[in-house]
């Protein structure tokens, strides 16, 4: 499934409306509902004037996903989706998740390019995951890289659900290092939870733009 990887994201410049999600705001949170029984949590991205929740599906049907809603509606930009045959979320320390990006629309995971920008990436350094439980897990950003999948020499080991230890996880991320627009300094790995978004570039063929994050503690 990598050379179709790509994600959903809603984005909005306030938080007061969130299409196919809705927000009930109460005195401390946001109550986030939805019916669609496949999502299996959120991604909140609070950067600058831009506001972006994500809906994340889990499922064994990830073709359907990429040209549906959360809805069931046929919709090219499709939804964000783990896929149950990549990552087995009782054993993956890495959640790996795809999602459209768009030339035309403002939506889904088309502003990740912004993180390619170094005084985006300085400044917008982290996100939340928000599980079912309206519990909230801040991530830090490793980087962003970018992956040219038409070159059968570039490396995808990174493409894992599941790091047994710190050195697997540091070599790989040693070989990533070249492909890195952007990064943080002095990043050492200690079986924290990551998470991995990926969608496409949309100026170079069958290219990825690869965000990677951890779980602070």
């Amino acid at each position: 499934m990598i050379l179709l990887m790509i994600i959903i994201i809603i984005i909005l410049p306030k938080k007061d409306h969130i299409s196919n999600v809705t927000v009930t705001k109460t005195a401390n949170k946001e109550t986030i509902t939805e019916d669609n029984k496949d999502i299996i949590f959120y991604l909140e991205f609070a950067n600058n004037d831009q506001y972006h929740l994500i809906p994340i599906v889990y499922t064994d049907n990830a073709d359907y996903y990429m040209l549906h809603d959360l809805n069931g509606n046929y919709d090219t930009m499709g939804t964000c989706f783990m896929e149950k045959e990549i990552v087995d979320i009782t054993t993956a320390n890495n959640y790996i998740i795809n999602g459209h990006s768009s030339l035309t629309k403002d939506r889904n995971f088309t502003f990740l390019k912004n993180y390619c920008d170094p005084d985006y990436f300085n400044t917008n350094t982290t996100f939340t995951l928000i599980d079912l439980n309206e519990d909230r897990f801040e991530y830090q950003i490793i980087g962003i890289a970018s992956f040219d999948l038409t070159n059968e020499d570039t490396y995808l080991d990174w493409y894992s659900s599941y790091f047994k230890d710190y050195y697997e996880f540091n070599t790989i991320m040693n070989n990533t290092l070249p492909y890195f627009i952007n990064h943080i300094e002095g990043f050492s790995y200690h079986n924290q939870q990551l998470i991995t978004l990926i969608t496409c570039d949309m100026n170079k063929e069958d290219t990825r733009f690869v965000l990677f994050a951890y779980r602070k503690e």
